[in-house]
């Protein structure tokens, strides 16, 4: 009798063990971000692949290479651009709730690259084709560029102007 007992006992036990949800971290956590997190957490989300959800109110005209995806404002909007492995994006996405699955890229605007665009411009100014006005403009921007550089640099001690980029992998309504 004792031997079934035992038996018994080890049959509900390892039923118990068996039933148990796994710990976190035998799981997967998928975090879905939203637009306005994402734009706050960016620099820490830099090379991971990401889920991100926003309604779209733009989709690209020009064969749907990238959707604009908005929070909770319309201050709040990213660009996504769609990656190799779907080409495109569907133009039934506008007006709707969508979700990518993405990874986040960053290009640093450096000293040394508005330098090198300084001096591309300038080169540009010799040639019959040069046009003073656009120079100009740009010249401005290079500036504003740089101020909001020493901005950053202050307050986050990086001396270079980030441009964040989003490739999806995947997209769906929600």
């Amino acid at each position: 009798m004792k031997v079934v007992n035992l038996f018994v006992s080890l049959l509900i036990l390892s039923f118990v063990v068996a039933c148990q949800s796994k710990t976190s971290s035998d799981q997967v956590v998928n975090k879905v971000y939203q637009v306005d997190s994402l734009l706050i957490m960016q620099d820490s989300l830099i090379g991971d692949t990401i889920e991100l959800e926003g309604f779209c109110v733009d989709v690209c005209g020009h064969g749907g290479s990238h959707i604009t995806l908005m929070g909770s404002d319309t201050t709040q909007v990213v660009d996504v651009e769609a990656g190799p492995e779907i080409g495109s994006f569907s133009n039934d996405l506008r007006n709707n709730n969508v979700r990518v699955k993405a990874v986040i890229d960053e290009q640093r605007v450096d000293e040394a690259f508005l330098s090198d665009w300084e001096y591309r411009l300038d080169e540009s100014l010799k040639t019959p084709q040069g046009n003073p006005e656009a120079v100009a403009m740009l010249k401005q921007q290079i500036a504003e560029i740089r101020a909001a550089i020493a901005e950053r640099m202050k307050k986050e001690n990086k001396n270079y102007y980030s441009q964040y980029h989003i490739f999806a992998s995947e997209y769906a309504i929600q």
